[in-house]
């Protein structure tokens, strides 16, 4: 609690001061949400567009959404229509935020954050399974060039066999950080997020704040993902020659569940280390992008005390600390991320990742995505792997890549339909090496589109040979879920 303590204090002096100095018009500079379901209608108006908008870098600005005519909201496809017309209680549950101000000068939103789940799981004797989270959102505007946003979740839960075992293994949940024992077999953790957005220009936009980013167009990324718990940030992107070039700098700071050595009667420190990320993105028209990708991870806390920060760590040019860095001293990948738009509506996308010391940790990605309607999308994923993502490149315990902790081959495929309300979805994963098969079916219905508020009902499966017992999971589950981030259990 003493760390949040400290980040918030710096947080909230930050957010003061960016307050007093730049207060003007209603800002852009929010992130989209990272949730992949609720995004299909997004990634449909990329793949047909001619506006030229670098999306592989997540998550992006909701100003480079606007520039996507017809993405006027979280779901368009829902075409919502006299809303002044109906009642306060009708508006605020099925449409509007909870609470919203709006002046010249300020924009506010919050909004609360539930997940609640009732699931079976035909293979156990428990009698049932649960998901109990609480929490809010909040956004808020202050002129043209800050935004501010921060959110919060407490949560209980018990947990399918498989992701139970995975969870008290790793010592945390499912990239939602460390968790106490909840009851006799449940699980008790939390989750904080915020950042502050500037933008001095139209071409530039800075970030502080602590969260979590992904890059690439797949399911998976190879390069940085999402999946473990979040991290204190900077992030710095800029964009050049009319926006045909985007550049973007991640500094991070990671944490080990192992603890250091130390003679103190007090408990021991986790081990700390520094992340930086480069990427270098060319999109010469909306049709096709190629990106070079570069980052660096090494130890910034040990026994010893604090360990300098090298020079070129704070540097940004790319593959400067692949030049630098000694192999014994940090460790990071370097990687190619491309994606080429063969006809409209149809995306071809792929990733190549290697150890920075070329011996031999390498992963390639190729996949599709099709939308044959506006309603319609198909994915399908090829992902191949060593065991990089096993050693050092892991923040909390879980992985900064991809969640497979063997060296394998992985296939996805993935459908959904988005109508009104009504978004159903499949997907498939089978990863052939460690013989995992994982598929899922989920039907939603969307109570409220301002904070991407569901009903959801669905079943999940899956069977594998590589754990003591294969341990085998069918699991059906109902529940009401606030989607703002992407939940992982596909492994």
């Amino acid at each position: 609690m003493k760390k949040y303590n400290s980040i918030f204090r710096h947080y909230s002096c930050l957010s003061f001061l960016l307050i007093v100095l730049f207060s003007n018009l209603k800002s852009q500079n929010f992130n989209a949400s990272l949730n992949q379901r609720f995004s299909q209608s997004l990634e449909r108006e990329l793949a047909i567009t001619d506006t030229l908008v670098h999306s592989s870098f997540k998550p992006i600005l909701q100003r480079d959404i606007k520039k996507l005519s017809n993405q006027t909201a979280l779901t368009p496809n829902l075409e919502i229509k006299k809303v002044d017309s109906r009642s306060f209680l009708a508006r605020k549950l099925f449409f509007e935020h909870l609470v919203q101000l709006e002046s010249d000068d300020i924009y506010l939103t919050i909004d609360p954050i539930f997940y609640f789940e009732y699931g079976k799981e035909e293979e156990s004797d428990r009698s049932n399974y649960f998901k109990n989270t609480r929490g809010f959102a909040a956004n808020l505007s202050i002129g043209e060039k800050v935004s501010i946003y921060t959110s919060f979740r407490e949560n209980q839960a018990t947990l399918p066999s498989y992701l139970d075992e995975r969870t008290r293994n790793s010592g945390v949940a499912y990239g939602q950080g460390r968790y106490k024992a909840f009851k006799e077999d449940g699980f008790d953790f939390a989750m904080s997020s915020a950042y502050i957005s500037y933008s001095p220009t139209k071409n530039i936009n800075l970030q502080f704040g602590h969260g979590k980013h992904f890059i690439g167009q797949g399911h998976r990324s190879l390069l940085l993902s999402d999946l473990s718990f979040n991290s204190p940030y900077l992030r710095i992107n800029t964009e050049w020659f009319k926006s045909k070039l985007s550049y973007q700098n991640l500094y991070t700071s990671f944490q080990s569940l192992e603890r250091l050595d130390s003679d103190a009667a007090s408990e021991e420190l986790f081990q700390r280390q520094r992340g930086v990320f480069h990427f270098l993105e060319f999109k010469p028209n909306a049709k096709f992008s190629i990106g070079l990708f570069e980052s660096a991870i090494s130890i910034a806390k040990d026994s010893t005390g604090n360990i300098k920060t090298p020079g070129a760590y704070w540097v940004p040019i790319i593959f400067l600390n692949s030049l630098t860095n000694k192999a014994d001293e940090a460790y990071g990948l370097l990687g190619v991320n491309t994606e080429i738009r063969v006809i409209k509506k149809w995306l071809v996308y792929g990733q190549l990742a290697i150890n920075q010391s070329f011996e031999g940790d390498l992963a390639f990605q190729i996949g599709s995505k099709f939308f044959p309607s506006k309603h319609w999308m198909v994915q399908l994923e090829y992902n191949s792997q060593s065991n990089f993502s096993n050693l050092n490149y892991t923040h909390y315990n879980e992985s900064l890549s991809s969640p497979l902790v063997f060296g394998t081959d992985e296939y996805i495929a993935k459908a959904q339909f988005s109508k009104g309300r009504w978004i159903p979805s499949a997907s498939f994963h089978y990863q052939s090496d460690v013989e995992i098969l994982f598929s899922n079916a989920v039907l939603s219905f969307l109570i409220n589109p301002s904070y991407n508020f569901t009903f959801d009902a669905g079943v999940q499966i899956r069977n594998s040979n590589i754990d003591n017992n294969g341990i085998n999971s069918t699991f059906f589950f109902i529940g009401l879920r606030t989607n703002l981030q992407n939940l992982y259990f596909d492994y």
